[in-house]
């Protein structure tokens, strides 16, 4: 998570990043929004995933992380439908 944190700060840096001249040598500096709602998403999801997963074992116990633990057992099997037979 580290280094979704640190692609955050590069691309939050490069959202207020003030362009000062236009008809500088150098190209505009333009931060990719669509990757930091990505890397947003991404922690977020790590973060309530991180929420649920404590108050669960807190509340339930260890079978909490067995519908989690079944899947992640069972998903090397599963395959994807190939672009070419979509």
């Amino acid at each position: 998570m580290t280094g979704v944190v640190t692609d955050i700060g590069i691309e939050l840096g490069k959202l207020f990043y003030w362009n000062r001249t236009a008809g500088s040598s150098y190209g505009r500096v333009l931060a990719d929004r669509a990757k930091l709602r990505l890397l947003g998403s991404l922690l977020g999801a790590f973060f309530i995933g991180g929420v649920i997963g404590a108050l669960g074992f807190n509340h339930i116990g260890f079978v909490t992380t067995v519908p989690l633990a079944t899947l992640l057992l069972l998903l090397p099997g599963w395959q994807m439908p190939s672009p070419d037979n979509a």
